[in-house]
C-alpha cells in the first residue's frame, strides 16, 4: 500500500514445522517459551502467532511438519497465501517485486467480514452466527469458557445495550 513513503512487498510468516499444531493451536503462553519477550507480556502463543499466518502472503515451514500444524497453516493462511514446506523453495526476487496484496489480507483478517472457508481432517471451522442480539450477562458467565482450549476463535458481536458497536473477538 502506497502513500507513507515506503510499499510493503511481502509479508512472510517463518514458522518452525516440528511443533507448529502445538504452537498454532496450543494453550502455551508467551512467557513459558524461550522467546524474548515484555516481563508483563500475559498472551498466548497462539494467539501471537496466528494472526502472524492470516495475514502473510508466503507462510515459510522449516522442518518437518505433523499433520495438525499443516492443517492448521492451510485453515488460517489466507486463500492465495503461498505455503513453502522448504525454504529453499522461496522465490525471493518474486517477494522483492512484490505479491503483498493489502485489501485482500485485510478483508481475510477482518473480525466482521470473514467467509468461513471449508476445512478438511484434523481441523475443522464452526460459524457460529444468530440474529438476535448477544446477552451481555450470559457472555461474561460463559467468557472463560469459550476462550481456553486448542482453538482459534476470531470474530465479532454486538451486544444488546451497544447495537451500534461491533465487539471484536479473537
Amino acid at each position: 500500500e502506497q502513500g507513507l513513503g515506503f510499499e510493503v512487498a511481502s509479508v512472510v510468516a517463518a514458522m518452525r514445522g516440528s511443533d507448529l499444531g502445538e504452537t498454532l493451536l496450543g494453550d502455551a503462553l508467551l512467557t513459558e517459551t524461550d522467546l524474548p519477550v515484555l516481563p508483563h507480556e500475559d498472551r498466548g502463543l497462539a494467539e501471537a502467532t496466528a494472526p502472524l499466518v492470516e495475514y502473510a502472503d508466503v507462510v515459510v515451514i522449516d522442518g518437518a511438519v505433523d499433520e495438525v500444524g499443516e492443517a492448521a497453516v492451510r485453515a488460517l493462511a489466507r486463500p492465495g497465501a503461498m505455503i513453502h514446506p522448504d525454504p529453499s523453495e522461496m522465490d525471493t526476487e518474486l517477494m522483492r517485486q512484490g505479491i503483498h496484496h493489502h485489501h485482500a489480507t485485510e478483508a481475510w483478517a477482518s473480525d466482521y467480514e470473514w467467509d468461513v472457508p471449508a476445512c478438511e481432517g484434523p481441523v475443522w471451522t464452526l460459524d457460529l452466527n444468530a440474529r438476535r442480539p448477544l446477552h451481555p450477562q450470559r457472555l461474561h458467565d460463559r467468557f472463560e469458557d469459550l476462550g481456553i482450549g486448542t482453538h482459534r476463535a476470531r470474530g465479532c458481536l454486538w451486544v444488546a445495550t451497544r447495537p451500534n458497536h461491533v465487539v471484536g473477538w479473537e
